[in-house]
């Protein structure tokens, strides 16, 4: 089972809190192929709730003994 993961750091000086972790509340999924979907379907949203400039990571988490 795969989790999506998305963290975006503030790239201006002394942004509070610099960088947020973003989790899925729809997963976890059972390839790492829908988790990719589903990143990308998150990304979009990215630009409604940050201030730019700043840089984004993303990645789907293995779960183990899920």
């Amino acid at each position: 089972m795969y989790e999506a993961l998305i963290l975006v750091c503030s790239l201006l000086p002394g942004a509070e809190p610099p960088c947020v972790e973003m989790y899925d509340t729809r997963g976890p999924y059972a390839t790492v192929e829908q988790c990719d979907t589903r990143i990308e379907e998150m990304l979009p949203e990215i630009p409604k709730m940050f201030i730019p400039p700043y840089t984004v990571a993303k990645k789907c988490d293995k779960k183990v003994g899920i």
